[in-house]
Parts: C-alpha cells; structure tokens; sequence
C-alpha cells in the first residue's frame, strides 16, 4: 500500500494503545493512597451484587448473600481485573502511575491522563491526515481510473471472496457478496490466495498493467497485478 503503509496500521495501534474511553480522572491518584484503592473497590458492590445473585440462579442457592459476601466479592472482582490488565498499562506512563491497581481499575490522576493524552494526540493527528489522503484516493482517484475500476473498489471494499483459479484468471464471489469478479491475465501474486478480504483498498495503473492493492483490518497487504477484470451481480463461481 503506497498511502496506507504500514506505519499507519503502526500508528493506529500505537494510539489505540493510549485511549482509556472508560479512565476516570482523581487528583487523589497522584499519590499511593489505599483509601482511594479501597474506594473504588466498594464501587464495584452492584457489580459483586449483580454477580452473587447470577450465581444463585445457576447454583439454585436459596441463602442470601450477606454484605460481608458482597464485598469480598468485590474485592476478588477488582484482583483478578488488576492481575488481567497490570501489563498493558502503557511504558510511556508507567513511571507516572502511584498505584498501578487502581489504574488497572479506571483510575488515573490528571498527570497520567494529561501524559496519555500528550502522547496521543500527535499520533492520532498523523493517522487522520493520512486516512484523509486515501479517502481522497477512494473518491476522487479511483472514480478518475474508469467506470469499471470504480464498481471494483466497490465490490471489493467490505467483502469477503472465495477465490478459484484457472490458468491466468481468478473467479471471485462469496454466497454473501452480491458480486462476482473475474481478473484476467493474472501476474501475481503466486499462488493466488483461495480466499481474501479486503478493507483496504488501493489501485493504481502501471505500464498498462493493473495494481490492486488489499490490506485487511490487521494490515496484512496483498498486491494484485493483472491486465483487466470484469464485475458483475451474482453468487460465487
């Protein structure tokens, strides 16, 4: 992919990487307060409720559990989220953090989030500027290639295929694609894939040869080179 290379699927990563949507922001965590640990764990008691009284429908149970039973729930609730999610606090923030558990727990003091933020943000900014520069390929490259390449991208962005080849040509279609594709004088890539699909797309023309350029959600990227296709309704071959 010459506009979504790999450096963007990096960035995206990278900057997904730091978004906490749910992170609620105490000026208390600046510093290592168990209190506040021991707050945010009493926070989960409707969660801790919730969770007992699923387990006395499944167990058929008929005592009920008593508020002492709640809240050791409650505190096996946020261990076990602690012990899940310690790793994936961020290096860039790590050495900001007083209390790692209560993190784990959606918790950060506004250093921390400011950080996050900080670090964020430019990271965000380049991957938008560059997502903008393959939608302008999208709508206003790919149309100028030809009708034809404009129903490709069409039928190719979104969708899954089932590929069957035959010598220099690829037949394309999936039961739940309402399209099927053929590409003719097929040079690569060798062997075709049986299957792919695509969320990504780039295509281009190069010494009258056809660059049809796919990349998945993960980024993993396949070119396509052959000298013509053809798009039509229908099932697959």
């Amino acid at each position: 992919m010459k506009i979504l290379t790999r450096r963007w699927f990096d960035l995206c990563d990278r900057a997904s990487g730091l978004e906490f949507p749910f992170m609620r922001s105490d000026p208390r965590a600046s510093v290592f307060d168990p209190d506040l640990y021991d707050e945010v764990v009493l926070s989960l008691y409707g969660e801790a409720l919730e969770h007992l009284s699923y387990e006395m429908r499944s167990d058929r149970t008929l005592a009920l559990p008593t508020s002492d039973d709640v809240v050791s729930c409650a505190k096996t609730i946020a261990e076990r989220r602690v012990s899940a999610r310690i790793d994936g606090i961020p290096e860039e923030v790590r050495h900001l953090v007083a209390d790692p558990r209560l993190f784990c727990l959606g918790v950060c003091s506004p250093e921390v989030r400011n950080a996050l933020d900080g670090i964020r943000r430019p990271l965000r900014d380049e991957a938008d500027e560059t997502y903008g520069r393959w939608a302008w390929h999208i709508l206003e490259e790919v149309p100028g290639l030809g009708a034809d390449a404009e129903m490709l991208a069409h039928a190719l962005l979104e969708h899954r295929y089932e590929c069957r080849t035959e010598g220099d040509t690829v037949h394309m279609g999936w039961k739940h694609s309402p399209y099927s594709i053929v590409l003719r004088g097929v040079r690569g890539p060798a062997p075709f894939p049986d299957s792919i699909y695509c969320r990504y797309l780039e295509m281009y023309r190069k010494d009258g040869v056809w660059m049809i350029e796919l990349a998945d959600r993960d980024g993993d990227c396949l070119t396509i080179e052959c000298d013509g296709f053809s798009v039509s309704k229908g099932a697959s071959p």
